[in-house]
């Protein structure tokens, strides 16, 4: 749990702050920076696979986390180099350094996350009819503790990275990483079941901290009341995991909030009472942040269970990456889809639906797309899940 909460720490710490360091510090605009992060956290998420194979086929879970852990922290001590002062690094330069702790630190973090998970999950014995809700609650409480070290991120950190520049900013993720491994190597001094080796195969990101405390709110509780019984990880996704998806990127807070705010920064007199009625706050994007915050705890929690359970003994890394890549193929779609959108609607001399400036723009309309994208994904997953036979958990 340790090792997961330190772990996450660093990663959100690096993930809710990478479209600020590249429009601000790299000078990127914003639908370069958009697609940059997409292209990163799709190779964060296509790493599980890497890992997977590797931990299944020859290293163990064990040795693979200590390998790719050593590679996590040399990416973020060249992340935190990156931010250091002109005196220390130059501007020049400062690009192709950050790009390469950015990619190494994608690889050690990637190929991680499919191994962490179900190294704990091995150590509770699957036939004792005494362990088996413990495995059950595992999880729910591993997912807690991946966004405790989210919400410290969203807060804490990114309040560093404010007032104190990008080298205090990133060093201490970068810090939080070798703990994360320490806690590791003191954790796994006393695991139980072992994997032989050799088996077979305010700032834009600060509005996340809303979805993470709903998620902390619900994720203890999620395992114990809400569901209880067979197929329970199935349910979880089911249930309202993608319908909550697909309405979160609908709701007022995000497209239909957008004609408003773009309201709030005209000079038409007649609206000039209405707008300073209905500010254009950041509070308008809450309520779609906690959607997407309790549709994550339905739907992933049961994700990363439903992997686990479901696969053979000897799979169960690889078929956890599978999970994870489903992130990684959703990243790079979306880096996709903002490179056609913006192309197809800057013509003309018009900016597009995504421009530099957001007051000249169109989000609102990018968001109703990409609600019809989750609303086709919500029928497409309806149809595989009713065709789905569950393996015996037990046996």
């Amino acid at each position: 749990m340790g090792t997961e909460c330190l772990g996450q720490l660093a990663f959100f710490g690096v993930q809710y702050s990478l479209v600020t360091f590249l429009t601000t510090q790299l000078r990127q605009g914003n639908a370069e920076a958009a697609r940059n992060f997409s292209m990163w956290q799709g190779t964060c998420y296509i790493g599980p696979l890497a890992g997977a194979i590797v931990a299944d086929s020859c290293l163990g879970r064990y040795r693979t986390i200590l390998a790719f852990f050593s590679i996590y922290i040399i990416g973020m001590g060249t992340m935190a180099l990156s931010g250091a002062s002109p005196a220390v690094i130059s501007r020049s330069t400062q690009p192709a350094v950050f790009s390469l702790g950015l990619y190494l630190m994608a690889i050690g973090a990637g190929c991680i996350k499919s191994c962490v998970g179900p190294f704990g999950a091995d150590q509770f014995d699957g036939g004792d009819a005494m362990e088996r809700p413990k495995k059950s609650s595992y999880f729910n409480w591993f997912y807690f503790a991946m966004y405790v070290g989210a919400l410290v991120s969203g807060s804490a950190v990114v309040w560093l990275q404010d007032n104190f520049g990008w080298l205090l900013g990133f060093g201490v993720p970068a810090l939080c990483t070798v703990l994360a491994m320490a806690s590791f190597l003191l954790g796994s001094a006393m695991y139980r079941y072992h994997q032989p080796r050799g088996s077979p195969v305010v700032r834009a990101c600060q509005v996340v901290v809303a979805a993470v405390r709903k998620r902390n709110v619900v994720l203890p509780h999620d395992g114990f009341v809400l569901y209880d019984g067979p197929a329970e990880e199935g349910r979880r996704m089911a249930h309202t995991g993608p319908v909550q998806a697909a309405v979160a990127v609908a709701v007022p807070s995000s497209a239909a909030a957008q004609p408003w705010r773009l309201c709030t920064v005209t000079q038409v007199e007649e609206l000039k009472a209405i707008v300073r009625m209905l500010p254009g706050s950041i509070a308008w994007q809450v309520p779609q942040y906690v959607l997407l915050g309790a549709s994550a705890v339905l739907a992933h929690i049961g994700q990363l269970e439903f992997f686990y359970n479901q696969a053979p003994d000897s799979m169960r890394s690889l078929c956890s990456a599978l999970g994870h890549m489903t992130c990684s193929l959703g990243s790079y779609l979306s880096s996709v889809v903002v490179t056609v959108v913006s192309h197809a609607t800057a013509r003309g001399g018009s900016p597009g639906w995504i421009a530099d400036d957001i007051d000249d723009g169109h989000l609102d309309r990018f968001f109703w797309l990409v609600a019809g994208l989750s609303s086709i994904n919500l029928v497409v997953f309806i149809c595989c899940a009713k065709r789905y036979k569950y393996k015996d958990s037990i046996h």
